[in-house]
Parts: C-alpha cells; structure tokens; sequence
C-alpha cells in the first residue's frame, strides 16, 4: 500500500521492475509516465449503487521515467502490484533517478497505460449472468507485462465464483461488497477495501453474502509462470 499525502510528489526515477497501482482511496493525484501525466480519478454512478468508486488502473511498464504528485485534498492511497521479489532471487533489478525532481510531463486524457474503472465496470455489468470476470489486457490482447497480469471480477447477491485452483498466487482487493473466500480449508471473511493473498494452488471460491454486488480486483504471477511453462490449473467448477 501506498499513500500521498496533498502536495508531497515522489521523486522522478526508473528501474527495470514493473508496477501497477489500483487506486483505493482520493481524487486528483497524478502518476507521470514517459511525460504522460495520469490522472487518479473518481466518479459516482448508478453502476455501484450510488457510491464512491475508486479503481483506475495505472501503469509503469519497465525501465519508464516516472513520478508521483497529489493536486487535491486528503490521502490518496492505492495498491501496488510490483514483480520486485522475483529480483530478490534475480538480482538484476537496475534502478536510476532522474537528474530533477519531476520528469517533465503534460496533462494526457487518455493513455494506454491507464485502465478507468469506469469502463472496466460497465464492461463487468455488460456481462450476463451471476458472475463475471474481466482481464486487464493491452492492446493487441498481450498482458500487462511480462510477469503481473490483473484481473477484476462481479459477484451478484447471493452468488459464487466457479472454484479455481492453479499455480498463480494472486493478491485480491474487496472494491466493494462483503462476504467470504474459502481457501482450501480456511474461511477468510471480507469488506469493502479489504485485500488477502491466495497461495499458489490453493482451491479457492468467493462468495457474495451481502446485499449488494461484489466487486474484486486481484493480481497474480500468471504471465511469468506461462513463459516458463509452469503455469497450472484444475479444471474450474
């Protein structure tokens, strides 16, 4: 987790990690990437019952110039997906700052390395039936690097995801809702804003046990374990 508070700005670097923060809380902060300035933003729609949907996807893809900054008021806190433990086993991770502060970047409405949740939720809500799950893909349907891949899911009341049990470990965020995930034999209970870890091939299931729709968000190593031809799954129920 990460958090920025009004007027504070992280310092421009790059390194040969990948990152993605889903935004969890606050408007107006910014994420500059290769002079794209990317904006952190929030809307209140139908779509989730009226309430604050926080969830923009942003990206900094490897060895990109980057920085942080927050133009508006209270926290802006988001989660961060990195690969960084793999480089605690392949010490390879270059890193470098930038010779200013800021990066030099200009204010871009739309980018390929945001993903709004505004449109990942109407594409979720588009999808018939009880459940639904959406990928994160980049254009020309490759994923989002080479070892993270994302994902976000819709559970209506009273409904379960199929059961999954794979190589990939994930790392899930409640967006909205409560209930409950099974993970093998243990039970794990969840809210809103809520984030767990599933191990690696641990059958797992959620369930929606409140009075509205679920809505999660979750990372995983499944890229890097397809390219080295590990990746697994039973058969999902």
């Amino acid at each position: 987790m990460q958090l920025i508070q009004p007027g504070e700005t992280a310092t421009a670097h790059r390194h040969v990690a990948f990152a993605l923060r889903f935004i969890i809380e606050g408007d107006r902060g910014f994420t500059a990437v290769e002079g794209q300035k990317i904006s952190m933003s929030r809307f209140v729609t139908h779509l989730c019952s009226g309430v604050d949907c926080r969830g923009d996807v942003i990206l900094t893809p490897s060895w990109h110039w980057h920085d942080h900054g927050h133009e508006g008021e209270g926290p802006m806190i988001w989660l961060d997906g990195l690969d960084l433990p793999m480089f605690q086993a392949i010490p390879v991770n270059f890193a470098q700052p930038y010779e200013e502060r800021r990066y030099p970047s200009m204010e871009t409405p739309h980018s390929m390395h945001k993903f709004p949740w505004k449109q990942v939720l109407e594409t979720l809500n588009g999808m018939s039936g009880p459940y639904a799950r959406y990928q994160y893909l980049l254009p020309g349907g490759h994923q989002l690097s080479a070892v993270i891949g994302a994902e976000a899911e819709r559970l209506e009341v009273g409904a379960a995801s199929p059961l999954r049990q794979e190589t990939a470990s994930f790392v899930v965020h409640i967006v909205e809702g409560e209930g409950y995930t099974e993970i093998g034999e243990k039970r794990l209970q969840w809210t809103r804003s809520d984030t767990f870890c599933v191990p690696a091939w641990q059958p797992h299931r959620h369930f929606n046990t409140g009075r509205e729709k679920v809505y999660l968000f979750s990372f995983s190593d499944r890229p890097l374990l397809e390219k080295l031809g590990m990746f697994r799954r039973q058969n999902e129920i």
